[in-house]
């Protein structure tokens, strides 16, 4: 199982690396935690889910995803 995280956070960061419009709203943890939320969803796709979270991070100011999950 060791290979499949190591897999999945190789996937995340490249994910990451190419939306360069995240990294003001969220770090690379912060964004593994958006994967980890979406997984306990009901969204069937993660990129709609992280579009609806940006677009809410954008409305309250731009404030990071840890504070913004913990409201």
């Amino acid at each position: 199982m060791e290979m499949a995280g190591e897999f999945k956070n190789k996937i995340l960061k490249e994910m990451y690396v190419e939306n360069t419009d995240l990294h003001d709203l969220m770090d690379f943890d912060e964004f593994k935690q958006v994967y980890e939320d979406w997984k306990e969803s009901s969204f069937v796709s993660f990129t709609p889910y992280l579009e609806g979270i940006v677009k809410r991070i954008k409305l309250n100011n731009k404030i990071k995803y840890s504070a913004f999950r913990f409201k």
